[in-house]
């Protein structure tokens, strides 16, 4: 099996929220913004979600939309957001993925590969040998 794509790195230890399975960047950036405009509002909600996973807060005016983009960033496990969303444009199933010609299973297996999840992808081989053949883009068969 090939090397994972996401390295120990990017994962932070304890996530507080699980990514949903079909994560969306518009919906992530949507949350960010949600959480600054809460903290510039005196919401002492998103003061302590601020201050549990940001490692520098900083008062109101300094507070910025990436300082909150870092915050759902480390909420859902990923160190910083260009790493939350390397993770989010890599599960998500490119628009020219032809579903009919390679299977329904072919997608959740090179998800499966690149998160380096191994109980997965032996079950999914065990199911469908021929997912071994799978290849997409630059992706090659396993």
């Amino acid at each position: 099996m090939r090397t994972r794509a996401i390295v120990k790195g990017d994962l932070m230890s304890s996530p507080a929220l699980p990514l949903p399975a079909r994560p969306s960047l518009e919906q992530l950036r949507k949350q960010a913004k949600d959480l600054l405009r809460h903290y510039r509002a005196g919401d002492q909600a998103a003061s302590s979600r601020i201050r549990a996973r940001h490692p520098h807060p900083r008062r109101d005016p300094e507070f910025t939309l990436a300082d909150a983009q870092l915050v759902i960033a480390r909420e859902y496990g990923f160190e910083s957001w260009a790493k939350l969303k390397h993770h989010v444009e890599a599960v998500q199933r490119p628009a020219d993925f032809d579903e009919p010609q390679w299977g329904r299973d072919t997608w959740p297996f090179l998800v499966a590969v690149y998160q380096g999840d191994e109980a997965t992808v032996r079950r999914m081989l065990s199911d469908n040998p021929s997912l071994s053949r799978a290849e997409y883009a630059y992706l090659q068969p396993l």
